[in-house]
């Protein structure tokens, strides 16, 4: 299970320090493929692997923000994906 940090309030550098790595060689050949798969085909490849391992109804990989709020994902998530929404459009704002 995927911990979230609060990075405001949690030391976040210490919990990642007592993390436990697990390496798992058919997970990492699956997720390989993926990749070049995704190299080669684009986004057709990345919306075959999220009906294959998210929802076989996936029909877009573009997620708006009325999608979004219609979730029932803690606000503290909803926070996150904004913020990291914002980066990159100002990391790529910066190089137009």
């Amino acid at each position: 299970m995927i911990k979230l940090l609060d990075t405001r309030n949690d030391d976040v550098l210490s919990l990642l320090r007592k993390r436990t790595i697990h390496r798992d060689e058919g997970t990492e050949l699956t997720v390989r493929d993926i990749i070049e798969d995704v190299r080669r085909r684009g986004d057709e490849a990345l919306l075959e692997s999220a009906r294959r391992f998210d929802s076989p109804e996936v029909d877009s990989l573009v997620v708006d923000f009325a999608e979004i709020g219609q979730t029932a994902l803690p606000k503290l998530v909803l926070d996150a994906i904004e913020r990291s929404m914002l980066q990159v459009q100002a990391f790529h704002a910066r190089q137009l």
